[in-house]
């Protein structure tokens, strides 16, 4: 009776303990490619270790355009009861509801103040989510590979109380140029790398695939302060004719999810003509347009074995998935010159700046057997090669600390850090 008894007292106990310390959790997301990566994995180990987790689902806008409507597939993934929509599900979005509750830890996806100018403001404001909870927490949106000290924001300490960050490198920006304290920032790794890792040995093998991933912005102000802008304008035509007269080529085509908006905003092209660009892809049967809101990127990487890209953090995705890179550069001879990572990033990819070393470089790859890093310049010889593979490793580790980061995260919530 007295081991019953003594049972009994312990799962009161236990309980008891379990809900007093309950943590409570707010993720603020738009899709599951914008400001949504990662948030599924870390939602699931949370609610694994009894936290009360709330996401809350809002649109992407700017002023009183909406960019992207709120996803509510996205929201299927998610038990219903902890799923809120201030807005409403469906446009025009004209009112929002307060947050009500108190948490723990609130997590902003973009913390530079973006609902600034949109009815979201009164609500989802860095400064108003400060007076719901004592720990305001940003997940850095992958590495800083191609980090620009004019995106510095000196004021982002005062805002954000925690910044999860994929690795050393990133760290070393946050606390030496940006002035956070060192405790202040986490090493945390980054979940995109996890998914890319965990879906690496499931490709089953399809002909040739090249993918190529113009990043948004198109001006070049002032590019001499900047880690290239986007090559959209000057490729297009070249990667339309090069998937006409390659039909045994896969092609997929991932334009950064502002960039035609961007070029219409901007009056670098009318709205008519950037509907002719995107059909003249969409026409080719070898050629699949993948757009953020539908396809997720690490799925976009694994597909693929030649990644083509100018300046975009989704670089760090195919080093960890191993593929070899063709790096577009706009001439300046600045990238990647910013961070201690960046730096020994240069020495693993291929550089074009015009159409022939595009198509040289993708011969070079095919005849290295599809190697994750340039091999022609550096590896003479076995050994030669070998150190360099090590390197290779060595660089992929350091970018990609954290075995899981979503249960590190979890972990570092649910002990009170």
């Amino acid at each position: 009776m007295n081991f019953f008894l003594v049972a009994l007292i312990n799962f009161f106990l236990t309980y008891f303990i379990v809900q007093t310390n309950e943590k409570k959790v707010l993720f603020i997301v738009h899709t599951e490619t914008i400001n949504g990566k990662g948030v599924v994995e870390l939602y699931k180990k949370m609610k694994e270790k009894n936290a009360k987790v709330t996401v809350a689902f809002v649109p992407l806008l700017s002023g009183n355009e909406i960019l992207y409507d709120l996803d509510v597939n996205f929201s299927k993934k998610f038990q219903i009861e902890d799923c809120i929509f201030p807005c409403g599900k469906t446009p025009p979005y004209k009112i929002v509801d307060k947050i009500k509750e108190n948490f723990d830890y609130i997590f902003v996806q973009n913390p530079y103040n973006s609902f600034k100018g949109t009815i979201l403001e009164s609500t989802f404001s860095l400064e108003n989510l400060k007076k719901k909870t004592n720990k305001l927490a940003y997940i850095v949106y992958g590495p800083h590979l191609f980090h620009q000290t004019t995106c510095n924001d000196m004021q982002l300490k005062e805002k954000i109380d925690i910044v999860f960050v994929d690795s050393v490198s990133t760290k070393k920006v946050f606390v030496e140029q940006m002035r956070f304290k060192d405790i202040n920032v986490v090493v945390s790794g980054y979940q995109s790398y996890k998914n890319v890792r965990d879906k690496m040995n499931k490709r089953q093998k399809k002909r040739e695939t090249i993918l190529w991933m113009p990043r948004w912005t198109l001006h070049f102000n002032n590019r001499h302060q900047h880690e290239s802008g986007s090559t959209f304008l000057s490729y297009y035509l070249f990667f339309i004719n090069y998937a006409k007269e390659n039909k045994h080529i896969n092609f997929i085509i991932r334009p950064h999810v502002l960039l035609f908006k961007n070029a219409i905003n901007q009056k670098f092209l009318k709205k008519e003509e950037v509907e002719y660009i995107i059909l003249s892809f969409k026409k080719l049967n070898n050629v699949r347009f993948s757009e953020h809101i539908n396809s997720p990127l690490e799925e976009d990487i694994i597909e693929s074995d030649i990644v083509i890209a100018d300046g975009t953090s989704a670089l760090a995705e195919a080093v960890v998935a191993k593929k070899p890179i063709i790096y577009l550069s706009n001439g300046i001879n600045k990238e990647f010159e910013s961070n201690d990572l960046g730096i020994e990033f240069k020495n693993y990819i291929y550089f074009a700046h015009h159409p022939v070393e595009i198509i040289q470089c993708i011969e070079n790859i095919r005849k290295n057997s599809y190697s994750p890093f340039v091999i022609s310049h550096n590896s003479y010889n076995f050994v030669k090669k070998f150190k360099f593979l090590i390197n290779y490793e060595r660089f992929r580790k350091r970018l990609d600390p954290v075995e899981n980061p979503a249960e590190f995260i979890a972990d570092y919530v649910i002990k009170g850090n």
